[in-house]
């Protein structure tokens, strides 16, 4: 077929089609394109660095309550709610590749912090 696009089931005629209907099909492949190259195993920086903050207020005490209070303070001052967070934790969970780039950017954050402390 001359000037037509077959080979994903999309069919793109260059007869009888106005060039505004063409630009819109060609914009949403674009933006379809990129929403797909930006799903990327890249953890979410705002979670490893709130993650980071809850561990390191639930190891500063062994009171429940008083973990519950400092962790919550925590999620308030990264802007999340508990909700959301658990949410956002759960999603990082089904992503396996992401999950470990998560888990290791926690970890080295908290070592980072351990030792500015211990400094």
């Amino acid at each position: 077929m001359r000037g037509s696009i077959t080979d994903y089931g999309l069919r793109i005629t260059s007869r009888g089609e106005s060039p505004t209907r063409q630009k819109v099909f060609v914009l949403i492949l674009f933006v379809a394109s990129v929403i797909s190259c930006s799903n990327s195993d890249t953890p979410d920086e705002h979670l490893i660095s709130t993650y980071a903050d809850v561990i390191i207020a639930r190891e500063s005490s062994t009171d429940w309550n008083d973990v519950r209070i400092r962790t919550d303070s925590v999620l308030k001052m990264h802007a999340y709610d508990r909700q959301d967070f658990e949410e956002d934790l759960r999603d990082m969970g089904r992503k396996p590749k992401t999950f470990k780039a998560f888990y290791d950017s926690v970890s080295q954050r908290i070592a980072r912090m351990r030792d500015t402390t211990s400094s």
